[in-house]
């Protein structure tokens, strides 16, 4: 359903529906001589490449069939760590739970120019399409009306709310600090409904920013969860079950090498072994280079999204300088987050090759690791002129734009 530029989907759940299919089950979906592995947009439910995340999967789910309401859950994530397919298999899972209706959007597609008032009738018809025949449902123009034809509709039923790409939202104007309230008090007021959101950054952060924290909407969330890498198993049943599954002949040549550049980043390892089955399938060499390059583009799009902290606890670490002291919060961030492995390395190696590209000229990565440590007063500058070449960076041409689809 679309209103002012504003599109939604909904649908309501039935025990007849599919739900969130074991891994067996849906590898069975692989056919031999395609290309399964997917990049560039988001993995369906029930995916056949879709690896890992059960925990978050089972937890997200608990929260939202709740006893008595769905609880408000947040979804953290660097882009292309896997925040919107993780969303489609709860989606998946959520329409096979008898009345619930899941309503889902993605705010990186609406237009220029919506309200709220464009927000609060698109759901209501949203939500009112969902339902089974012909429904009472009063016109929906702003936010009392959509209110009190959720109380009409909602007996029995509960809502879930999806909304991907969170951050777009919270750049007031025109959706400010009422806007944000008046979704909270539709907890508060005990209707049965829940909040999934997914950003970049936490749902606090987004509110002190950009000064909606007045609505407190971010205190309403029980759950938050960090995508960061698959784990070592997760990511080599990637790796090696879809391709055993789908290739004609045998894989005489290596991945590894450049699975490394990968390192357990999910789109990244879809990247390299799309590649990789492109190769085997057609009986020639993997082209290193072209690889190289389309994987560096992705990478330097992660690198300039890091804020001045993470810079600086990056450029210590790719350094490898000796026992450094570094913020103990924020490189438990950059591990949930995936920047960081487990024993406080760099995820990659090309990420290390991407921070010693930008580095400041003239500097290797250990001058400028002591400046960091030594609190030289030039660090600042190196920021900001980091900040403004990312920004150049990834404003130009449609191949930047789609770092970010």
């Amino acid at each position: 359903m679309s209103k002012g530029g504003i599109s939604f989907e909904a649908a309501l759940g039935t025990r007849g529906n599919v739900g969130f299919l074991s891994l067996e089950e849906r590898q069975k979906a692989i056919i031999r001589g395609h290309n399964p592995y997917e990049f560039g947009g988001a993995l369906a439910g029930n995916s056949p490449v879709f690896h890992g995340r059960q925990r978050e999967i089972r937890e997200i789910v608990q929260a939202f069939t709740h006893p008595g309401r769905p609880l408000c859950v947040s979804l953290l994530g660097e882009r292309r760590i896997g925040k919107s397919s993780l969303i489609n298999q709860v989606r998946q899972q959520l329409g096979s739970v008898p009345g619930m209706i899941v309503v889902y959007a993605n705010a990186l597609g609406w237009a220029e120019g919506i309200g709220p008032d464009d927000f609060y009738t698109a759901l209501g018809q949203a939500v009112a399409t969902a339902l089974p025949g012909e429904p009472y449902w009063g016109k929906v123009s702003d936010f009392v009306s959509l209110r009190a034809s959720l109380n009409l509709l909602t007996q029995g039923l509960r809502i879930v709310l999806i909304i991907d790409e969170f951050e777009l939202l919270a750049d007031p104007p025109p959706f400010d600090d009422t806007f944000f309230f008046n979704l909270r008090s539709l907890v508060d007021n005990g209707l049965p409904i829940g909040f999934f959101t997914s950003s970049r950054i936490s749902l606090q952060e987004l509110c002190a920013q950009h000064r909606i924290e007045g609505s407190g909407f971010w205190n309403i969330f029980n759950n938050d969860y960090v995508l960061g890498l698959l784990s070592d198993d997760d990511c080599q049943a990637l790796i090696r079950d879809p391709m055993k599954l789908s290739t004609h002949h045998s894989q005489e040549q290596s991945c590894a090498p450049y699975l490394e550049w990968a390192g357990r980043f999910p789109a990244y390892v879809q990247i390299v072994q799309s590649d990789c089955w492109n190769a085997f399938e057609g009986g020639y060499e993997i082209d290193q280079d072209r690889l190289w390059e389309g994987l560096e583009g992705h990478v330097e799009a992660l690198w300039f999204k890091r804020n001045q902290g993470e810079w600086k606890i990056l450029h210590i670490l790719a350094a490898e300088t000796s026992n450094p002291v570094l913020d103990a919060a924020l490189l438990r961030g950059l591990r949930r987050r995936g920047l960081v492995n487990r024993n406080n390395k760099i995820f990659s190696p090309m990420l290390l090759f991407v921070i010693k590209k930008h580095a400041p000229p003239d500097k290797t990565l250990l001058e400028v690791a002591n400046g960091i440590i030594g609190g030289a007063n030039d660090v600042l500058g190196w920021f900001e002129k980091f900040m403004d070449t990312g920004k150049r960076l990834l404003s130009i041409g449609s191949s930047a734009s789609e770092l970010f689809s």
